[in-house]
């Protein structure tokens, strides 16, 4: 029985390990047909993760899908694209690469959010100096509004002023239309005065004249009595001075080499440096022609060292043919060591050869006179030497009896000096004073 059993149970046990290694066989078989497929899957779900991410980035993907807390990798970076997305264009339907061409269009080299923080800058910038500008814009308004209070101030000042100056002006104008209408009145006065004045001149020209025919009467009649005289005392009379008399000294000597002469007249004789005397053959030559002409030297002598008794002079002019000898006389009208001529002085002259005679001019022959020792009085005294005349002044029409008080005024100064210069010649020719026009008196100076 025992034999029996063990027997049977070898049997069953030899059929349960066949039964088992059959099953395990089987299982075997199955296990590794589904690791086969799960390898499968794993190569071609590794496959698919690398198109997602390298190993090599799988950290980086470990750290973001921390990041991604409930969301997947792939949402959670898509929804960080449309954000980014969004902030930089305010609009999460753009794609990236429309962003791309915009980027492109803005032609700059710089990264895209360093050139916004650059932009932010600049409009940080820019409203900071909005803002200063803001507060300047409001300082100038306040200043412009204060300006414009001082300028509305002004004008109501200047309104003001402007009201009262009218009301001098008013006053002004009221007292000058007086003061014209008494003018008026004055002038039509000064009028009638100066036509009073033109008759009591006419009236005194007509008993000057009248006055003067009585003394040429009386003139007549007295020089036939001096005739008579001399008539009668002519052996008890001097003679007159010879022509030599006329001679203000003598050549004593000649030096050609230095074109100079020595005259015997100096220093004791008031010979001055600068003084010039004309040369004569002899005293007669120095006689006057029948128009009271006196001939030129021969030559023309200027003092340039003065001594006691003598005088060097130089040659100004010589006539060629008739040179300077000793003995030769030398003249000056306006030189006498014992007398100072007087001379009057009258009209227009033209010493500067201009072809205008002017009075103003009067004064460089007055100069000269008194430069050579002459005097020059301003009346016809008794003792007068010489008239020297210049052209007589040209009188106007008169004026008309409604021209201006000046041009009357004037016309009648001018005919004051116009009768002057003819009683000065008629005076002058009357008491037989001589009468010298320029070109006389130079050749008499040696101008």
């Amino acid at each position: 029985m025992a034999s029996r059993s063990s027997g049977g149970g070898a049997i069953a046990f030899a059929v349960f390990t066949g039964v088992l290694c059959l099953v395990f066989f089987v299982l075997t078989l199955f296990f590794y047909g589904q690791v086969s497929s799960l390898r499968a899957k794993a190569e071609q779900a590794e496959q698919e993760l690398e198109a997602f991410v390298r190993p090599g980035e799988r950290d980086k993907a470990d750290r973001i899908l921390q990041q991604a807390r409930n969301e997947s990798v792939f949402g959670y970076m898509d929804s960080r694209l449309s954000r980014i997305i969004e902030l930089i264009t305010g609009s999460s339907n753009i794609t990236v690469e429309q962003i791309e061409e915009r980027v492109a269009a803005l032609d700059s080299q710089t990264p895209l959010l360093a050139l916004v923080e650059q932009q932010q800058r600049e409009i940080a910038r820019l409203n900071g100096e909005l803002e200063e500008a803001g507060t300047e814009m409001a300082r100038l308004a306040q200043e412009l509004n204060t300006q414009k209070a001082a300028v509305d101030q002004m004008r109501a000042q200047f309104e003001e002023s402007q009201r009262r100056m009218q009301g001098t002006v008013d006053t002004y104008a009221s007292r000058a239309q007086d003061f014209v209408g008494r003018l008026e009145s004055v002038e039509q006065m000064s009028r009638q005065r100066i036509e009073e004045l033109i008759a009591e001149r006419e009236a005194r020209i007509s008993d000057l004249q009248a006055e003067l025919a009585r003394k040429d009467e009386q003139i007549l009649i007295l020089e036939g009595q001096v005739q008579a005289l001399r008539g009668e005392k002519r052996g008890d009379l001097l003679t007159g001075k010879p022509e030599f008399a006329l001679a203000d000294g003598m050549v004593i000597s000649v030096s050609g080499s230095d074109n100079t002469v020595t005259i015997d007249r100096g220093r004791r004789e008031k010979v001055v440096l600068g003084m010039t005397f004309s040369v004569y053959s002899d005293s007669a030559a120095i006689r006057p022609d029948a128009q009271g002409n006196y001939p030129p030297g021969k030559a023309l002598l200027e003092v340039i060292s003065v001594g006691d008794t003598s005088s060097i002079c130089r040659v100004l002019r010589e006539t060629r043919g008739n040179p300077i000898v000793r003995g030769d006389v030398v003249a000056n009208p306006l030189y006498d060591p014992n007398k100072t001529y007087k001379m009057l002085v009258f009209g227009n002259f033209d010493t500067n050869g201009d072809g205008r005679p002017t009075d103003f001019e009067r004064d460089s022959v007055i100069a000269e006179i008194e430069a050579w020792g002459g005097q020059v009085v301003d009346e016809m005294v008794g003792d007068l030497d010489f008239l020297v005349l210049g052209s007589r002044p040209l009188l106007p029409p008169k004026p008309r009896s409604d021209a201006p008080v000046e041009i009357q005024l004037e016309w009648i100064r001018l005919s004051q000096v116009v009768d002057r210069y003819d009683e000065l010649q008629q005076r002058a020719e009357s008491t037989s004073i001589p009468i010298l026009n320029v070109n006389r008196l130079r050749t008499l100076i040696g101008w």
